[in-house]
């Protein structure tokens, strides 16, 4: 009688299984990393500027955050177009200044001809090409753009922040 035959497993179908896996896991590590590392950067530069700075959880479309800069009470972070030259910057500075005299101190001598905006509790500038400007809680925060925003988008960054 022949002995038994004895099935054997090929050796690359379990490793090929478990490279998958180790790729996977890779990937998903890649984009939740991803996703945080704008967060982790803002709380790094919030920390160096000695206040909790906040990003707005709404951006115009076609917009990727750039680099972030600060100095002692003021944090900066600019967002690039995808596609062009268009960029707007958001500043964000201690302050104790309220609507009023923001409007007082500041707005009334960058343009004349702003308007203003109620929107989520808060009153919003909106001055120049495509600049506003609003304080919310000890922090003042001013958007400049080179025209590529619209007085919508201002408004809509302003709620969102």
């Amino acid at each position: 009688m022949p002995p038994p035959k004895v099935k054997r497993r090929r050796p690359g179908k379990r490793s090929l299984g478990f490279g998958a896996a180790i790729v996977l896991a890779v990937a998903v590590t890649g984009v939740i990393v991803s996703q945080n590392l704008s967060n982790i950067r803002l709380q790094m530069v919030s920390a160096k500027a000695g206040f909790s700075a906040a990003l707005p959880s709404h951006q115009p479309a076609g917009y990727s955050m750039g680099p972030l800069a600060y100095s002692n009470g003021i944090v900066s972070a600019k967002f690039q177009s995808n596609s062009g030259n268009r960029h707007y910057t958001i500043i964000q500075k201690r302050s104790s200044w309220d609507s009023q005299t923001l409007r007082d101190s500041f707005v009334v001598y960058a343009d004349t001809h702003y308007q203003t905006i109620q929107t989520g509790g808060q009153t919003v500038y909106l001055y120049g090409k495509d600049d506003g400007t609003w304080v919310s809680n000890g922090i003042w925060y001013i958007v400049q753009g080179n025209g590529s925003l619209s007085n919508h988008q201002l408004v809509e960054l302003a709620s969102s922040m």
